[in-house]
């Protein structure tokens, strides 16, 4: 699934093929992706190890090892939001950068699998919360991209979340993210959302992230 105006295709296990022919129509530039993850509190409903949450870390982890043998050169990040903490450059609030769009280690991969075995301790740590905007959020991953030493080829955002409606009693920031999600889409960065089932009813795109495409 993902947003209607971005035509990007889900995570498959063709993935990593097609990543590689993308990276041979950049010039040998460096693919780039990041994982985008609702940390608000619904996130972490569920019994031990089946959390949405904790389903995002074990993806990334699987991710990143992935990518450290078949495209090491490639940049990777992780982003939260919906924390009560912040953690990046614009000090937007609930905003918190875990890792820096940047080549994988193993060490970066084992702070992923640290933080997957401490999931208990992430209201402590880092907190939840509903005050985030959106937009904000895409700014952060956009200018991720922007600032990035590397050159870069194809870039893409993995958004990872089990709200339908984020900005649900809030139309300026829905109106916000929209137009922000455009204008990503506009300068060439795909989002691709990545719907996880709430604990009651069905992900309803509809609600928000289903936009009519605008040529």
């Amino acid at each position: 699934m993902s947003w209607s105006w971005l035509g990007s295709d889900d995570v498959d296990d063709n993935d990593e093929g097609n990543e590689g022919q993308q990276s041979e129509m950049g010039w040998g530039n460096k693919d780039s992706l990041i994982f985008l993850i609702d940390c608000s509190k619904p996130m972490f409903d569920g019994s031990d190890d089946e959390k949405p949450f904790q389903l995002c870390l074990k993806c990334a982890a699987c991710t990143m090892k992935n990518k450290i043998i078949g495209s090491e050169k490639d940049l990777f990040g992780i982003v939260f939001f919906g924390t009560t903490k912040t953690q990046n450059p614009s000090n937007f609030p609930n905003i918190y950068i875990f890792q820096e769009l940047d080549m994988l280690d193993a060490q970066r991969i084992l702070d992923v699998e640290d933080l997957l075995k401490d999931c208990n301790n992430f209201k402590e740590n880092y907190g939840h919360s509903f005050d985030f905007s959106l937009n904000d959020v895409l700014w952060t991953c956009s200018n991720m991209f922007a600032t990035s030493s590397q050159k870069i080829g194809h870039k893409r955002i993995l958004l990872f979340t089990n709200n339908d409606q984020p900005h649900k009693n809030n139309p300026s920031l829905e109106r916000q993210a929209k137009t922000k999600a455009k204008d990503l889409f506009d300068v060439g960065i795909d989002i691709e959302l990545m719907p996880i089932k709430p604990r009651v009813g069905q992900f309803d795109t509809s609600l928000f992230y289903e936009v009519p495409y605008v040529g």
